[in-house]
């Protein structure tokens, strides 16, 4: 059913736009991110709505990365007028001050780590997003202008997993006229207007500027169908490349890859590249994969026979045993973390907790094994088949005279005491095989 014939986004209409997203828990926990721009505030006027009706809770969640004098209280402002409607309100607060550089980029890596943060630390699974129709369409011709492919223009995905957090984004498919229309009929007359959403250096807000003279030139209507058809391609070889990471490629507990020279020897070109990257990303751990130039390199040479050791993207990429060896580069990782009670995530890769310890009396710390440890104890570990370059990379837990209290994966504890305290698990920031690209179609769209 197409939107345009409505003024208004309905209960029920809302209703069949989180199924799409769906499936959810029984009195499901959602947290929605709330700026007090208007397409947050009917996100959450309606998600309050849904969540009442399906008795649920509802938790509202503010980003105020300080950039303005007034931001805080405008963050407050928020809170006082979702306390009317008793929706559990909180300010997030980056503890780093902003840095210089690409301001946008930055802030919304920032926003995304602390909500999800929050999510996790609440057992809530799901976060809404107030993304819509025009936001989709910027994002498209953003990418349009910086050379992407099907994955660039397919724009955003209708759901998304972040730091083990579903991105939920129900209004994708709506436009802003009838999101305006919908707060307004909710009694709600007043919201925030950000100024960087008029800040014409972003190239974004040029775009924006823009869309009411494209309109009379491309009908949003085919442009928005465009977009979904390149969704359902990019689905597509998402599904493609799932399965052929599930079969051709070996993950190891201790966080490397192992992969056959004829690994993509059957694959076009651009899978082989997209599969890479998708290895380098899991293994080492950054917030983007490679550049396209850099991660091409690499493929030509693997594809001709890789015969020496390379770096790229925070991973070592080597030959062994006649296969390709992918691991995390030694020098790159951080060490000597103080091991904190609760989970800790060392190197962004591996979760390590001790329980049923007094760390107030006593001092422990996550460290890679080196050397001069692994003189301490080799005699005491049997030969385990790991490679070299990996050894080197595994985290060791150590008390404040720098006594080895236990590597996981060699094995080794230094007493029986020590065997059901220490807890550990290899949990990379991005999974190997992604969720597939979820698009809500403009045509299927039901309000």
């Amino acid at each position: 059913m197409k939107q345009d014939k409505f003024s208004l986004l309905t209960f029920d209409g809302f209703d069949d736009l989180m199924r799409s997203l769906g499936p959810y828990e029984k009195e499901v926990d959602i947290a929605i991110g709330v700026s007090g721009g208007a397409d947050s505030l009917c996100l959450t006027l309606l998600a309050y709505e849904w969540i009442k009706f399906y008795k649920g809770r509802l938790f509202a969640l503010t980003v105020d990365h300080q950039l303005r004098s007034q931001s805080l209280a405008e963050a407050e402002n928020v809170g006082m007028w979702l306390e009317k409607l008793k929706i559990s309100h909180k300010i997030l607060i980056p503890p780093i001050p902003f840095i210089k550089g690409n301001q946008q980029n930055y802030a919304r890596n920032i926003r995304y780590k602390l909500l999800t943060d929050y999510c996790k630390q609440n057992n809530i699974l799901h976060l809404l997003i107030a993304h819509n129709a025009e936001d989709q369409i910027e994002s498209s011709l953003l990418n349009l202008g910086r050379g992407s492919g099907v994955y660039g223009l397919s724009g955003m995905s209708a759901v998304h997993c972040i730091n083990s957090v579903r991105i939920l984004r129900p209004l994708l498919t709506i436009n802003k006229s009838i999101i305006l229309a919908t707060l307004k009929n909710f009694g709600c007359q007043t919201w925030i207007e950000d100024p960087s959403n008029t800040n014409e250096n972003y190239k974004r807000i040029q775009i924006r500027k823009l869309l009411p003279t494209l309109k009379s030139i491309l009908p949003f209507n085919y442009v928005q169908k465009t977009i979904s058809n390149l969704g359902y391609t990019r689905s597509a070889i998402d599904q493609i490349l799932t399965q052929v990471l599930a079969k051709s490629v070996a993950f190891y507990p201790e966080g490397y890859i192992v992969f056959c020279y004829n690994f993509f020897e059957t694959l076009p070109f651009d899978f082989f590249l997209r599969c890479l990257s998708y290895c380098l990303l899991t293994v080492g751990n950054n917030d983007y994969t490679p550049r396209l130039r850099s991660i091409m390199n690499l493929a030509c040479e693997i594809k001709k026979g890789l015969n020496k050791k390379r770096t790229l993207a925070g991973c070592i990429i080597m030959p062994w045993k006649g296969k390709i060896l992918i691991c995390r580069e030694k020098g790159l990782i951080n060490d000597d973390i103080l091991l904190k009670p609760g989970k800790n995530l060392w190197d962004k890769r591996f979760l390590i907790e001790i329980k049923n310890i007094e760390y107030e009396k006593e001092k422990y710390y996550i460290k890679s094994l080196n050397l001069k440890l692994w003189d301490k104890i080799k005699e005491k570990v049997s030969y385990l088949p790991i490679p070299k370059p990996v050894f080197w990379t595994l985290p060791v837990i150590c008390d404040s005279q720098n006594n080895i209290i236990s590597i996981p994966h060699l094995g080794y504890v230094l007493s029986e005491k020590w065997q059901e305290r220490v807890f550990f698990s290899f949990s990379p920031l991005h999974s190997l095989t992604k969720s597939h690209f979820a698009v809500v179609s403009f045509d299927r769209n039901t309000i």
